[in-house]
């Protein structure tokens, strides 16, 4: 049975990043990878079916969609 992942995306304004981000900095630290900043560089590739299925998929909302990507950080 396959499993499905779940994303729930909420916009926060500036004062709650910045509130968020001192609370997490007690219990979380940034890797090696981190930039100066403490920013990640993210870069995806995103592939589909010479019809477009995956896009139109995502045009059409569809519940269950297939998603094909390399992601590198």
């Amino acid at each position: 049975m396959p499993k499905y992942r779940h994303e729930l995306k909420i916009g926060i304004n500036s004062f709650d990043k910045a509130l968020l981000s001192s609370r997490l900095s007690h219990v979380m630290r940034r890797d090696r990878f981190a930039g100066p900043d403490g920013s990640y560089v993210v870069r995806s590739l995103y592939f589909d079916d010479i019809d477009n299925h995956a896009l139109m998929d995502k045009f059409m909302g569809a519940i269950y969609r297939e998603k094909f990507r390399i992601r590198t950080y």
